[in-house]
């Protein structure tokens, strides 16, 4: 049976920043300049997909986000910062930005932003106070889109000296949770509706925390996907492949990093999703990572109380290789004893595998055959038939039938033009998608 991922309706994509609670836990050493860092991330548009050859910006360094919509801004001072992305589609002007802490020597991963069109904009601010009304500088704000917007993910910001907080650059005409929380407290959280161009204000007050006893992460699970680099455009098209990951497991992540490649030179990215533990004082999830034996040691931590998705950015992943991974919620009085982590989820390991070489269909009056590549490891293909190109909320004409020979065809089909992409598995959470391709149907 394919393995399928527990989460089917839980797209969100959520901005994980690399707390200084777990310096050297996670992110990982870089070859800086002066004890610099680095933060990357990934861009979208506001229907989640991700965007490419938009500019990206902060602290006087720029860069464009590559082929997946991912981007990596290097050798940045070490503060606490705004990183803005801009672009223009169709002679309009669009651009988001995301609140980011670089640490010296590490990237801060997951600063993710949507774009919106100019004007469009809304803000939300206000002032966290604790159980007495005193100001609550440092505290972290959450802004995540629900409803019709949980394609969205999490903007973060630090509340100032005054313990004000504001977030700008959200996308307006939808509703949000907003989240405030520290070390040691309990989270407040309230729904606010943003409209285009709203400037809404929303207290939060938070309490000391209860340090509740956590279970485990229930429904954890993980899948491993390797496709190749899409073409960069500039047209504000979705990432295509959102789709086709969407129908395959159930949930359609997005973030990817094109530096990572299989021995064939296609991209590898693992997402782990799991059931939200909802505590009043979570901090967030600590992530554990090994390799086939050995010790599953701490590797990186999704500051989010709102989390149910991380997805593995390692420049290192590659086929082939057996990766072990956990999850465990951390509370808000966690410490560097350990205290305040729960349980870790129970253990889920995927092997990445290669990418698919495909030969050209053959066509007949009403038919077309396909050919391809046998991959190592793989047990069963698929080919995923579309009569557009594929995208978010695409859907196959045919249902995927899964067949553990390299050779499929279809019959019966009215003349025009097809896309397809051919799609491999371990049949325990390892998939390898091939180009997407048109085939023309006599």
């Amino acid at each position: 049976m394919i393995k399928m991922t527990a989460i089917t309706t839980k797209f969100f994509l959520l901005a994980a920043v690399t707390s200084l609670l777990f310096a050297g836990c996670g992110g990982k050493t870089l070859s800086t300049q002066d004890g610099n860092g680095e933060v990357s991330g990934v861009v979208y548009d506001e229907s989640g997909g991700t965007v490419p050859g938009v500019a990206v910006y902060a602290a006087g360094r720029t860069t464009t986000t590559g082929p997946g919509g991912a981007y990596v801004l290097k050798d940045v001072s070490p503060v606490d910062l705004l990183v803005k992305a801009d672009t223009e589609i169709n002679g309009k002007i669009y651009y988001g930005q995301n609140f980011a802490r670089i640490f010296g020597n590490e990237r801060s991963m997951s600063v993710n932003m949507v774009l919106y069109q100019k004007g469009r904009g809304a803000t939300v601010f206000g002032s966290v106070v604790d159980g007495f009304g005193r100001s609550v500088a440092g505290a972290r704000v959450f802004a995540r889109g629900i409803g019709s917007a949980k394609a969205l993910f999490s903007m973060t910001e630090l509340t100032d000296a005054n313990g004000e907080y504001r977030i700008s650059g959200i996308p307006g005409g939808y509703d949000y949770q907003i989240v405030a929380n520290t070390l040691g407290s309990d989270s407040d959280s309230k729904i606010v509706n943003l409209g285009t161009g709203a400037n809404r204000r929303t207290d939060l007050q938070i309490f000391n925390g209860t340090n509740p006893i956590l279970p485990a992460p229930r429904n954890f699970s993980v899948v491993a996907y390797t496709a190749p680099t899409e073409p960069t455009n500039r047209s504000g098209a979705s990432n295509r492949y959102d789709g086709v990951k969407e129908q395959l497991t159930g949930h359609a992540p997005k973030v990817k990093n094109v530096t990572r490649r299989t021995s064939g030179g296609d991209t590898v990215e693992i997402d782990l999703t799991w059931d939200a533990l909802g505590a009043d004082s979570l901090l967030g999830y600590r992530i554990y990572r090994g390799g086939s034996s050995g010790t599953i040691a701490p590797y990186e931590f999704l500051r989010d109380p709102l989390g149910e998705i991380f997805t593995d950015l390692d420049d290192a992943l590659t086929d082939g290789r057996t990766y072990r991974y956990q999850v465990a919620g951390v509370t808000t009085d966690y410490n560097d004893s350990g205290v305040g982590e729960g349980p870790r989820s129970s253990v889920d390991s995927v092997r990445p595998l290669d990418n698919i070489s495909v030969f050209s269909p053959v066509t007949d009056t009403g038919t077309v055959d396909f050919d391809w590549g046998f991959v190592t490891n793989a047990r069963s293909y698929a080919v995923l038939l579309y009569n557009q190109k594929p995208g978010p909320g695409v859907r196959t004409i045919i249902a995927p039938v899964w067949v553990s020979s390299t050779d499929y065809g279809f019959s019966g089909l009215t003349a025009g033009t097809y896309y397809y992409v051919i799609a491999g598995t371990d049949d325990n959470g390892a998939y390898t998608l091939s180009e997407i391709r048109s085939v023309s149907v006599p």
